[in-house]
């Protein structure tokens, strides 16, 4: 009998975290639905060029932090291997950080190659064109 009990509170606690979360989402869409009359175009580039240098530079502020972070962490890989003197965790840091390095330097050589072919293709690759 226990265990129904237990059943019931369970459901009546879904069934009613559902049903404030309707009403929230249904009243965040009138709200909106109400003030917005259409939705504004995210993409602010008019050329193809400008559209990859901006994606690429998006790619390059997302993954630089992820990168400095990544760069951090294996460092501290780096000191709690020292301090076990374990030689396979002192290899996995290695490898971590010489990924991170490699991963990295991926992002920045697509931004660079990108302004490199939006200046070749005849674009400008300044923020003023794009």
């Amino acid at each position: 009998m226990h265990n129904i009990f237990l059943i019931k509170i369970r459901m009546w606690k879904t069934l009613l975290t559902a049903g404030a979360m309707f009403s929230i989402l249904s009243f965040v869409d009138t709200a909106l639905a109400q003030t917005q009359t259409e939705i504004p175009n995210p993409i602010t580039a008019t050329t193809f060029p400008c559209l990859i240098k901006a994606i690429t530079a998006g790619a390059v502020q997302i993954a630089i932090p992820l990168a400095v972070l990544a760069i951090i962490i294996a460092g501290v890989r780096f000191l709690f291997a020292g301090i076990r003197g374990s030689d396979a965790e002192i290899t996995k840091a290695k490898q971590m950080l010489f990924w991170v390095v490699i991963g990295a330097a991926v992002v920045v050589g697509s931004f660079a190659i990108a302004n490199a072919a939006v200046t070749f293709l005849g674009g400008q690759p300044t923020e003023v064109a794009c």
